[in-house]
């Protein structure tokens, strides 16, 4: 029952930002030109365009800075181990001798 509730208050909240995106997008139509200052080309885009890119590129960036952090630190757990071993190996033959 609680899974079905967080669904449809997930969906509400989805809806919303839809309805609210397509919102901005109508009353953001005026063009725009972006201008690529050493480049040559200089598009002219509406101005909801530039601004959803920006956002979406912002989060893919994120989304990439942040997987590359946890992807780094699995890595580092994963290794961790093996230098325990191998500390534990050098003790084990330092007794020996």
């Amino acid at each position: 029952m609680l899974q079905l509730l967080a669904k449809m208050i997930y969906w509400i909240v989805a809806a919303g930002v839809i309805v609210l995106a397509a919102v901005v997008a109508v009353a953001n139509r005026a063009p725009v030109t972006l201008s690529f200052d050493p480049l040559p080309f200089a598009p002219t885009l509406p101005l909801y365009a530039v601004v959803f890119s920006s956002i979406s590129i912002g989060l893919a960036l994120g989304a990439l800075v942040g997987a590359w952090s946890v992807a780094r630190r699995r890595r580092a757990k994963r290794r961790a181990p093996d230098s325990a071993r191998q500390i534990d190996n050098r003790a084990d033959t330092d007794l020996a001798t």
